[in-house]
């Protein structure tokens, strides 16, 4: 990869490309969403919905999309980059909760995670806001006892002394790391860890993301260094929404396969095209 390779007919390319894609999640979204099955794949679903409006989001930011029509192009990497980060993380949690093929009793102690760190982060969140002893209250007694259903769930042994702390104190949603989930679903292969850093340190303002802001960079002015990264970013994109939206085609078969295959058809071609980006 090389800035000379990214110039402006090269960004077009994937705009070009990702804005076919949006049509086609959203058209399967929609599909998705009101369909009857487990808890495991009602959050699946959720953050499918999710994915879709990052998407959306994504594309309504990138300089020349036709859904804003902006009569100047506004070239905003730190903002496309925290929601490319966004999207990596939420493929990341709809994998760990409705791909990966795991047994029924990892199903549910994946579930019982995600509802514990939601519980606690709720409890925290309304500690803050200095909430009634009353609202408080159900959480008081509620958590002790998910607390030890988690502890005595037989995944949870199978979890490191370390990481089980995490997980008691609710301070995990998911008892895998990001670099884990990257392994396993296997998106980016080799370039999860530069991509995520990159993103990262865009989202988390560090010295990084603006020690190099000048006259042209971090503006909003298009610039060889900033267009080279959002291409980057929208292939990056690409790639985690087209797997996303082929894997709820899996998960949903017969409601998806059959009146939505051209759409389907479409988004695996997007991604073996994506194949030869980062």
């Amino acid at each position: 990869m090389s800035v000379e390779q990214y110039g402006i007919e090269r960004y077009r390319e994937e705009l070009r490309k990702i804005e076919k894609l949006l049509p086609i999640a959203i058209l399967v979204s929609d599909s998705a969403g009101g369909i009857k099955t487990s808890a495991r794949y009602i959050r699946a679903t959720q953050l499918y919905t999710r994915l879709v409006a990052s998407l959306y989001s994504f594309v309504r930011l990138l300089p020349e999309n036709r859904i804003t029509l902006d009569r100047e192009a506004f070239w905003d990497w730190g903002s496309i980059a925290a929601i490319a980060r966004t999207v990596i993380e939420s493929y990341h949690a709809f994998y760990y909760i409705g791909v990966e093929k795991i047994t029924e009793d990892e199903v549910d102690f994946r579930l019982h995670v995600m509802r514990f760190h939601m519980n606690s982060e709720k409890c925290r969140l309304y500690k803050d806001w200095g909430a009634d002893k009353n609202v408080l209250m159900e959480f008081e007694e509620g958590l002790p006892k998910d607390r030890e259903r988690l502890r005595n769930h037989p995944c949870f042994q199978k979890v490191s002394p370390k990481r089980g702390l995490g997980l008691l104190e609710g301070k995990m949603a998911m008892h895998l790391t990001h670099v884990e989930i990257a392994e396993r679903s296997n998106v980016l292969g080799p370039y999860f860890r530069p991509f995520y850093r990159l993103f990262s340190n865009q989202v988390h303002a560090t010295t990084f993301a603006f020690q190099s802001q000048s006259n042209i960079r971090g503006r909003g002015f298009e610039n060889d260094a900033e267009r080279f990264y959002i291409t980057l970013a929208t292939q990056v994109v690409i790639r985690y929404l087209c797997r996303a939206i082929l894997e709820i085609a899996e998960i949903f078969p017969i409601q998806l396969k059959g009146p939505h295959a051209t759409a389907l058809e479409r988004a695996h071609e997007l991604l073996e095209d994506s194949l030869h980006g980062p």
